[in-house]
């Protein structure tokens, strides 16, 4: 088209302004950072090209193939005729396992694969090397197609499969069942608060699955491996509203620690709740871990099946003593116990955590100035009282070197 656009000045159907307009996409293109990953459409008689730029492998390896699938058939949906993939080095493993899925893809084709050398990108003359797969549509294929091979194969809903890990991230995993695509996130691999795919599923390895739901509109089925018998709250009499209970600290949750009670049942016992002082130090939290601590039931939710527990709750709340203990303007001493880009945390009598807020810090000036890295952990610093928060349950100190500041 953009041949007979550009020399055949007698033929009626003269392409040149789109043959150029197009070539200025293709420019865009190019012109993008390296590093960028980019999805645009064009659409424009007589062309119907969709693009899209594999540069980078964090999502992929985040949230699996569905997505990247999802924008393929999109841009399917919206007309495109022919979508070009184009992979540089860096996400050649990603590239390679989407044209393998691709090849079995009920509606879309893999028409053709090239592998580029020598390309100049840019005035320096630099060489690269990428890929560049060209996907176009199945026309054949339809939604009652989808329902069709779904009833040959007598998938239900709610009935167990074994099937093969096509692929798999941390966000969710491709499963093929009976040569059919299914997808299974990662909160369904497993009763135990899962996090991460990758810590349950295995790549090529069979498993068995439960078909959670079929979505008949874009030809998907949802996968489960949350079977009801496996269900700790079923296997074990789950605590109560006010139980004190032994649990085993297994692993962090971002804000909570994930614990173990009567070694099948779940709970959840919040960095907060682990004591009545500021206590999110990673190192202190981590040498938790494999640890069995007593611990009171603060909440059970039977809807989730989550059971919060708490460690400061076996003890009286300290800190209507402490507001009295330390009034505004007390002289104490306190050691580091941690450093960040907005305050410094201190132990007061080895029990008690204060913080000293950055604009403190720098206010005092000199080494404090650039505390970061100056300050160390385990250095003493002189300080005073500037106010206890009940309600908080925290302290905010000042450095004595403040004190007659103005």
């Amino acid at each position: 088209i953009v041949g007979e656009g550009l020399y055949a000045d007698s033929n009626p159907n003269d392409y040149t302004t789109e043959a150029i307009k197009f070539l200025n996409y293709l420019l865009e293109i190019v012109n993008r950072q390296i590093g960028d990953e980019i999805e645009l459409n064009y659409i424009e008689k007589p062309f119907s090209v969709g693009t899209m730029l594999l540069a980078v492998s964090h999502r992929a390896d985040t949230q699996g193939l569905r997505p990247y699938l999802k924008r393929l058939q999109t841009k399917i949906d919206k007309g495109i005729q022919s979508i070009y993939i184009i992979s540089f080095p860096n996400s050649y493993p990603f590239f390679d396992k989407l044209i393998k899925t691709l090849r079995s893809h009920e509606s879309l084709n893999v028409e053709k694969l090239i592998n580029t050398v020598d390309y100049a990108l840019n005035e320096s003359n630099k060489k690269t090397e990428f890929k560049i797969a060209i996907i176009s549509s199945n026309n054949i294929f339809s939604n009652d197609s989808f329902k069709e091979r779904v009833k040959a194969n007598q998938i239900k809903e709610g009935k167990r499969y074994e099937g093969v890990v096509e692929d798999v991230s941390e966000k969710e995993a491709l499963i093929n069942i009976r040569g059919l695509r299914a997808y299974i996130k990662y909160r369904n691999c497993s009763w135990n608060y899962p996090t991460n795919c990758k810590d349950f599923l295995e790549l090529n390895k069979e498993y068995e699955f439960e078909v959670e739901t079929i979505d008949w509109e874009s030809g998907t089925i949802f996968l489960s491996r949350k079977f009801l018998e496996q269900d700790p709250w079923t296997l074990k009499t789950p605590p109560v509203l006010g139980d004190k209970i032994e649990i085993k600290v297994h692993s962090k949750l971002n804000n909570r620690l994930l614990c173990f009670y009567d070694e099948k049942i779940p709970v959840l016992l919040p960095l907060t709740e682990l004591s009545w002082q500021p206590n999110n130090i990673d190192d202190e939290i981590l040498e938790l871990i494999g640890k069995k601590l007593f611990s009171e039931v603060i909440q059970v939710d039977t809807d989730k099946k989550e059971i919060t527990v708490s460690k400061r709750k076996l003890v009286a709340d300290p800190w209507p003593d402490i507001h009295t203990a330390y009034p505004t303007g007390k002289e104490v001493h306190g050691r580091v116990c941690e450093i960040n880009a907005h305050y410094v945390r201190v132990k007061i009598d080895e029990s008690i955590v204060a913080i000293i807020p950055k604009e403190s810090l720098q206010k005092a000036g000199y080494e404090y100035s650039d505390y970061q890295n100056n300050l160390v952990l385990g250095q003493g610093i002189d300080l005073i009282v500037s106010k206890v928060f009940i309600a908080k349950k925290k302290m905010r100190v000042d450095l004595r070197r403040n004190k007659n500041a103005p």
